[in-house]
Order: structure tokens, then C-alpha cells, then sequence
């Protein structure tokens, strides 16, 4: 007696749903740990190399209490012999601030552009800065530019400080900035772009089994796995991105591949009993999923070693959703279709 004949004999089998479903709500409060990157989040991104390997904890203390950053990440990174420090900061309050007085400042000037220039007078007055025209557009670049200049400087002492203390080189610094607006608005995006795919998908398999159980667990299982990911970033510290999202996104890709393939065999294949079918999907579902874990495993142990963030990153996050994926598609998406073709597709 094979493995499927054992797992559904007992006709109990709806029971091994309990398996995914744990493991869902374990991901679903995972997912609220999961830190969101400066992509969605803004802020400012340093990466340097260094002599040696330092302390993360260390460099961090040492940040908060030198430029009074209250939210500040610091990774240290090691691979083919480079020492790594990668420093990812919220930026100060005043900095925030202005950033977003620029930008209230040119939406009121669309409804009163006296209001708007006495409110930049207001402010180049109040911080000493000389300015010799009156016009909007001018005082709006000065205060651009004072802008630019204060967070150039906090960034331009903050790389010195890593020289000075920490052993970072100054000709390996990259820096990688996103405006709080901006990665509010990618946030705003991704969330849209996620909820749509969810939408579309729902309608095409729908549309093709044209059975709303069946479709409910398809549906059911690529938000499993979209979870499943999230688990593993949770679980390895990574944070959602505009690299991770488009991983997560992939999930639900995947998922429907295995799922479409186990509803299509059971529903529409003519011959064979409900175990015979189930038993070819399972082997042709693991295949598929073995295999791409196999290989996704490949691109994390060397992405990993060769400290390749984007790459090192998605692995993590396709390997933990596909992990998930056998335990949703097989514990759960297979029981209730055997239920339903068994008792209910027959009546």
C-alpha cells in the first residue's frame, strides 16, 4: 500500500489541514516582526568594506550615541575574505521634518503662493540663511538646497566616524537613499500590486474549474505560502523590500502551478481513481518542487558566501514559501479535493 493510499484511507484525512493551517497562523504572527526595508520604509543605506570584522552591536551603540539616530541597523557581512559593514538609518527628526515642510510647502503654493513664500522666509529667517530674492521659485531652491546640505553633512560625518572608529574605507563607500515620501508610496504600491494578482488569479482559475471549493483551496494555499515567506524573512532578520515583495509575489506563481496541476488531475482527467490520480500528482508535484528547491538552495549557499544581499535574499524567501507550499498543497489542498470529488462532485 503506497504513501497515498495510507495518508487517505482513514477518512479522517480533512484532519491533516490542522498541519498548514498551524503553521499559518504561526507565519501570520511571524509577519508582524518583519521589518520593512528603507525601499518602503525611507531612509539612508551605507555600505563600506573594512580591515577587519567589527562588532555590530558595537558600531551601533556607538552611532545612536554620536548622531542620535533612533532607529539605525547595522549588519556586518564577510565573503571571500572582505570584511563588510552595512549601516541602514532612519534619518534624524530634523531632517524628516524639513523634508516634509519642502514638500508641504509646494502643494500649498498650487492654492497660495504668497502663503507658501512667507512660510520659506519664515524659515530661512529663523535658520540664519541669507537669501537676496523674494521670488517662490528661488527661496523654494534654497530651501532645497539647505535641505541637501544638512543631510549631506550627517551622512558625510557619520561615513567619517566608520573611518575614524571602525576601520571602514572611504574609497568603497555606497550609499543608497529613499525619501520617507517615496518609500511610502512604494509601500502603498506594493500592497495594491499584491492584492490585484490575488484578484486576477482568483478569477482565471475560476473561470477554468468553475467550482468554488476547489478554487477557495487554491486561493487558500498561495496565501499559505505568500505567509511561509514571510516566516523565513522573520525567522533570518530580512526585511520587506522592493526585492523581497517581487519573491513573495513569485510564491503564489509556484503555489498555483502545483495546485492548478493537483485540481486539474482529480477534476478533469477522465479514468483512474480519486488515490491513482492523487498518487501521479503527488509525484509529479514533488518533482517540481524538489527540484526548484534544490536549485534555489544552490543560489543561496553561494549568494550567501559571495555576499550577494539580492540574491541571498530571495532564496531565503522562495525556499521558505515552497517549503510551505508541500505542506499546504499535500496536508491540505489534496484532502479537501478528495473530499469533494469523493462525496460531494458525485452526488
Amino acid at each position: 500500500m503506497t504513501f497515498v493510499d495510507n495518508l487517505f484511507e482513514n477518512k479522517k484525512y480533512l484532519y491533516l489541514a490542522a498541519i498548514p493551517i498551524a503553521i499559518f497562523i504561526i507565519s501570520l504572527i511571524a509577519s508582524f516582526f518583519v521589518p520593512q526595508s528603507i525601499d518602503l520604509k525611507g531612509g539612508i543605506l551605507i555600505i563600506m568594506q573594512t580591515d577587519s570584522q567589527v562588532d555590530a552591536k558595537a558600531v551601533e551603540t556607538g552611532l545612536k550615541t554620536n548622531f542620535g539616530l533612533s532607529e539605525v541597523k547595522v549588519t556586518v557581512t564577510q565573503g571571500l575574505g572582505l570584511n563588510g559593514l552595512q549601516v541602514q538609518y532612519m534619518q534624524t527628526q530634523d531632517i524628516v521634518n524639513l523634508e516634509k515642510f519642502i514638500t508641504d510647502t509646494q502643494a500649498l503654493s498650487e492654492k497660495d503662493v504668497e502663503l507658501a513664500k512667507t512660510n520659506i522666509i519664515s524659515y530661512l529667517e529663523s535658520n540664519s540663511i541669507t537669501y537676496t530674492n523674494k521670488e517662490y521659485e528661488s527661496l523654494l531652491s534654497l530651501l532645497k538646497q539647505d535641505y541637501t546640505n544638512k543631510k549631506n553633512l550627517k551622512t558625510s560625518n557619520l561615513t567619517d566616524f566608520l573611518v575614524q572608529n571602525y576601520g571602514a574605507k572611504a574609497d568603497t563607500l555606497q550609499i543608497k537613499e529613499v525619501a520617507p515620501t517615496l518609500g511610502s508610496t512604494f509601500y502603498q504600491t506594493a500592497i495594491k500590486v499584491a492584492v490585484l494578482a490575488f484578484i486576477l488569479i482568483a478569477i482565471v482559475v475560476f473561470l477554468f474549474f468553475r467550482k468554488l471549493i476547489p478554487c477557495a483551496a487554491i486561493i487558500a494555499s498561495g496565501i499559505f505560502d505568500v505567509f511561509g515567506g514571510l516566516l523565513g524573512m522573520a525567522i533570518f532578520g530580512i526585511p520587506l523590500s522592493l526585492v523581497t515583495i517581487p519573491a513573495l509575489l513569485m510564491l503564489v506563481g509556484y503555489s498555483i502551478d502545483t495546485d492548478v496541476m493537483l485540481t486539474a488531475k482529480l477534476m478533469k482527467q477522465k479514468g483512474g481513481s480519486v488515490k491513482e490520480k492523487t498518487r501521479s500528482a503527488l509525484k509529479t508535484g514533488i518533482t517540481m518542487t524538489a527540484t526548484t528547491v534544490a536549485a534555489l538552495l544552490v543560489m543561496l549557499i553561494i549568494s550567501y558566501f559571495t555576499n550577494i544581499t539580492v540574491l541571498y535574499q530571495m532564496s531565503v524567501v522562495l525556499v521558505s514559501g515552497l517549503i510551505v507550499d508541500v505542506s499546504s498543497t499535500w496536508l491540505m489542498n489534496a484532502p479537501i479535493l478528495v473530499w469533494y470529488v469523493e462525496h460531494v462532485n458525485k452526488k
